[in-house]
């Protein structure tokens, strides 16, 4: 009962963040994760799938306002995209321009999904610490 209610209470705490980062006008000014799933064109292998985050990595970590990016692949429904951290939801909204998603369409002859969460609390597992 207490895990089901945990499961509502977070599905409805994202469907509520991503509501609210996506508004231009939301009060909250703090990190946002966005989600990016792009449709993996047929005939892209896994390996050259990897080749091309190698090739694009520079460029993301020079982004000033980007705080994490990982590169993300799912062979189950063909999408490849990333999860994004941004300072707020006005860099993220600067990258993500119309500019921006036409190039994605064309690169890919799909839009790509967008799905856009407050982050108000970022850790780093222990995992991830150096020792």
């Amino acid at each position: 009962m207490l895990k089901l209610a945990l499961v509502t209470a977070l599905a409805f705490a994202a469907l509520t963040c991503s509501a609210s980062a996506q508004t231009a006008s939301s009060p909250y000014t703090g990190p946002v994760a966005v989600v990016v799933a792009i449709p993996i064109p047929a005939g892209l292998s896994r390996a050259q799938i990897e080749g091309l985050f190698k090739q694009q990595a520079p460029a993301y970590a020079a982004i000033p306002t980007l705080k994490q990016k990982y590169f993300t692949v799912n062979e189950e429904t063909h999408r490849a995209g990333g999860v994004y951290l941004w300072e707020n939801a006005a860099a993220a909204r600067a990258f993500y321009s119309d500019q921006w998603k036409a190039r994605v369409a064309a690169t890919y002859g799909a839009p790509a999904e967008l799905t856009w969460f407050d982050a108000p609390l970022v850790i780093q597992g222990k995992a991830g610490m150096a020792p």
